[in-house]
């Protein structure tokens, strides 16, 4: 896989006050770019608590323009389906969030190595500027670090077409090397899952007569996946817990007890 970029790297210092500073490193790719702050070891920064970061994505504010996203931050799970909108109709989106301009020309924002630091989220500050907000701790502070250490880098994929973006290795090179050695073991395998019986409404989570994750089901999937190339069924809903309002009490959930339904 090619890595062909340039870089530059911008040194910012206070002017006044206690001397401060930070880089500013950017990436720029024949399919997109991507920057991330660096901020080296100095004085008074063995402890540092992010409350904020203010980088803003400007982009114009076009009836034409269409977002592909889900929403950010919801209290209780990542998993929703897509909205394709105006960018006025966002308030919060997670990433990847997907947008094609009046041009045709589609933008993807995203982040690459994301360790040890907040993720973040598109804040729709004010019509057509998105801001990143980085997710916060219990108390507020966004990221618990020191001195020197390197945010992820912000990342932007551009292409001509949706079809395109999947052809591009940006993330990937952005991302550190591997470090685990060899990897040669990992196969990666497609897989069905038995819950999409209950998100379509032929099954259903909870015990009783259309109970989705019974024994003879997973059965029933384990003889299609063989012949047909999948290398797993994901069985979920089995256990003790799925009955009555179980999205808002997960603390009735048993992972080690089965559903008499799912035997």
């Amino acid at each position: 896989m090619r890595d062909r970029h340039n870089e530059l790297v911008v040194q910012f210092a206070s002017a006044e006050g206690p001397p401060r500073r930070f880089d500013l490193r950017v990436r720029v790719f024949d399919d997109g770019f991507g920057f991330r702050y660096e901020v080296p070891a100095q004085q008074g920064y063995d402890g540092v608590d992010i409350t904020e970061e203010l980088t803003e994505f400007r982009l114009e504010d076009d009836p034409k323009t269409k977002a592909w996203w889900i929403p950010g931050r919801r209290w209780n799970r990542y998993e929703y389906l897509y909205n394709t909108t105006g960018l006025d109709a966002i308030q919060m989106a997670h990433t990847p969030m997907t947008v094609r301009l009046a041009s045709g020309v589609h933008l993807s924002f995203h982040e690459a190595a994301l360790v040890d630091y907040a993720a973040y989220v598109l804040d729709h500050r004010r019509p057509g500027i998105f801001r990143t907000s980085l997710t916060p701790w219990s108390d507020g502070i966004r990221v618990k670090t020191r001195a020197p250490f390197k945010t992820p880098w912000r990342t932007v994929q551009v292409a001509p077409n949706a079809a395109s973006l999947i052809d591009s290795t940006l993330i990937l090179n952005l991302n550190e090397p591997n470090v685990l050695g060899d990897v040669s073991w990992v196969e990666p395998g497609k897989y069905v899952g038995i819950w999409w019986a209950m998100h379509i409404g032929l099954a259903t989570w909870e015990s009783g007569p259309k109970h989705g994750a019974t024994t003879a089901e997973t059965k029933r999937y384990i003889d299609f996946a063989g012949p047909n190339g999948f290398k797993g069924v994901l069985v979920e809903g089995w256990n003790v817990g799925w009955d009555g309002d179980w999205f808002h009490n997960g603390g009735q959930f048993r992972f080690t007890e089965p559903t008499r339904t799912s035997t």
